[in-house]
């Protein structure tokens, strides 16, 4: 919030140049202590593209810098580096603020009656959740957390893909498991897969696949999925099926709608959408020429059932196998007549799994992954969940089992609860001892180590 606010007062110094130039701009901590809390070095860059001495811009800026009890003091330093010292009667303003607020301290209307729906994990009902599931879900359960805090009307749902050609796998696979069919590499080989069937065996060998890989799928979902959902801590507000968009006419009725709007041609004996002229490298296919549908054709019906539902934002958390996935939905959205700025979508980076300087691999299909509820009987929840968390979306993750155990320093998560432990000790302490007082700030000037 602090440097949100330095940095939202440099940009309406710098527009009041009348400058055109995007910049972006950062702050970062300054080498010596006596050049204040922030340093910011926009004039370097800025400098070039206006072809201006960096310290006269600086002067400018910080000339045109809107008043405020943030700052003490904000100066020149070197070639045109701005520093800025936070006032101590922030820091004061700030603790009481806390000791007010106390659990609602930064709670915000931010995004007050903003519908945004969160939609993550969405794994398919094939096989258990895995730790790779893990990240997005981790990540996805955080982001609605700060949303809410920020004032959205969020709802966080779980999109279920059991309609298609890889549920039908499913259900070809304990078939197979049992001997009814012969088997092949492209069916699931979990140990899930044989355990379930050998239970059922009876039943499967009266079915046909698709009958199979309804019951199946439908097990995976309430007896694994939801299951290690709820390890995790993580609740959904809908558990959204696929099925429902085809027994509906939900697909059709998109396709309708795209048609009314000249999107809609045939080619080859299938049904095209011309996303290409939303931004797309290519058209795509929504219906094949056998009648079947596409993937695609579902998710733009599911997408247009989530704005008719009155989201304003709709927010994508996908794993790294679906980055080529996201120009074409954005280009389905804005079909549909939404702007592409109303979807969202993140795409989190892999997972590895590393013990001993080993890594694990993962495959549902392979049978040989980790799954989140192994994970969560190894490693406690709390430290689970932070190890997800403390990476960014957009970078490769190795979670190291032997660090997540150690109870030492270079365990993260230890040492946060550590200094917690030691706050609530000093809190416990404190108490019937700390009395309520006036004080002026020149009595109790801040030491550096409390900023």
């Amino acid at each position: 919030m602090l440097q949100a606010e330095i940095i939202q007062n440099l940009k309406k110094a710098i527009k009041k140049l009348e400058t055109k130039e995007e910049v972006e701009i950062f702050l970062e901590a300054p080498r010596e202590e006596s050049h204040g809390d922030y340093a910011c070095n926009i004039t370097m860059s800025l400098a070039k593209k206006l072809g201006k001495n960096p310290r006269e811009l600086a002067e400018k800026i910080i000339k045109n810098l809107p008043k405020s009890d943030l700052l003490e003091k904000v100066e020149i330093a070197g070639p045109g580096f701005i520093n800025f010292t936070v006032s101590e009667k922030f820091y004061f303003d700030s603790l009481a603020e806390i000791l007010k607020k106390k659990e609602d301290y930064g709670r915000s209307d931010f995004g007050k009656g903003k519908k945004t729906m969160v939609e993550f994990i969405s794994a398919n009902p094939t096989g258990p959740l895995t730790i790779a599931n893990g990240r997005g879900g981790y990540g996805g359960d955080v982001l609605t957390n700060v949303l809410d805090f920020t004032g959205h009307q969020v709802s966080r749902e779980y999109y279920v893909n059991d309609a298609g050609n890889q549920v039908l796998s499913l259900g070809k696979s304990a078939q197979a498991a049992i001997g009814k069919i012969p088997d092949s590499e492209e069916y699931y080989q979990g140990e899930y897969v044989k355990e379930w069937a050998e239970e059922h065996r009876d039943h499967i060998y009266d079915e046909e696949p698709v009958e199979t890989a309804e019951k199946f799928s439908e097990y995976i979902l309430e007896e694994k999925i939801k299951v290690a959902t709820g390890l995790m801590g993580i609740y959904f507000d809908n558990w959204f099926s696929e099925k429902t968009l085809h027994e509906s006419k939900a697909i059709e009725k998109a396709i309708e709608h795209l048609q009314k709007q000249d999107l809609i041609y045939v080619k080859e004996g299938a049904l095209w959408c011309k996303t290409t002229s939303f931004g797309d490298d290519k058209d795509r296919v929504l219906k094949k020429a056998d009648g079947e549908y596409t993937y695609f054709a579902a998710d733009i019906a599911y997408h247009q059932d989530k704005f008719n539902r009155g989201f304003e934002k709709c927010i994508n958390i996908w794993g790294a196998d679906h980055h080529g996935y996201v120009e074409r939905m954005k280009a389905g959205v804005e079909a549909l007549g939404y702007s592409r700025d109303q979807l969202d979508i993140i795409i989190t980076q892999m997972v590895r799994l590393v013990k001993n300087g080993k890594d694990y691999k993962m495959s549902k299909r392979k049978g040989n992954f980790i799954l989140v509820e192994d994970l969560l009987q190894e490693i406690k929840p709390d430290v689970v969940r932070f190890f997800f968390v403390m990476r960014a979306w957009n970078t490769h993750l190795d979670f190291d089992l032997d660090l997540a155990q150690e109870e030492s320093e270079k365990n993260p998560v230890f040492y946060v609860q550590y200094a917690h432990a030691r706050l609530c000790s000093i809190l416990h302490k404190a108490k019937g001892m700390a009395r309520k007082t006036k004080f002026e700030l020149q009595d109790y000037p801040l030491h550096k180590s409390e900023k």
